[in-house]
């Protein structure tokens, strides 16, 4: 995986907890996919993932940086999957790389509302909303299933037209 992620890439995973199952069912998606979060590449060529956890399942709530290697062991066999948003923006992975990176700096909690319209608070997919939709206008995700009901999943992954799919198991 780490040989063909680049920065700014998006990772998903179907998480091994409880919590994992009940996101899966509770979005009665096509696939199952549980958590999300954008790599980044260090300096040293270490590949890390910036994501939004909840307190809940993690020592910290909200806002946090995992190696690529830690989200990939939190996962069930066979269910990480990678996506890169197709944009005609230059150095466009750099871009969500850096905003990623500044809601990390901001230290963000988790939105355990799971309200993707109120940015006060962010839950690991509405920081994709939130980069890719409202911060660099790259994916428009505003025809997208639960927007207008407030939770945005993951169905929009799948779409070719806007995502080429790095690594996409349709093994649930």
């Amino acid at each position: 995986m780490a040989d063909v992620v680049q920065t700014g890439d998006i990772v998903f995973r179907y998480g091994t907890g409880a919590t994992g199952r009940f996101i899966v069912v509770a979005l009665n998606e096509p696939f199952h996919i549980s958590h999300c979060g954008v790599v980044v590449q260090k300096e040293d060529g270490s590949k890390h993932v910036i994501h939004s956890v909840s307190n809940a399942v993690s020592e910290r709530d909200g806002m946090q940086m995992c190696t690529l290697d830690q989200f990939i062991e939190n996962s069930r066999p066979r269910t990480i999957r990678a996506v890169r948003a197709k944009s005609k923006i230059e150095n466009a992975g750099v871009l969500v790389a850096r905003h990623a990176y500044q809601h990390l700096l901001n230290r963000t909690t988790f939105d355990h509302d799971f309200d993707v319209r109120d940015h006060s608070t962010i839950y690991c997919s509405e920081l994709l909303y939130l980069i890719l939709h409202e911060e660099l206008k790259m994916v428009d995700f505003s025809r997208d299933s639960g927007v207008s009901e407030g939770v945005f999943g993951f169905a929009w992954a799948a779409d070719t037209a806007r995502f080429e799919h790095i690594v996409w198991d349709t093994n649930p």
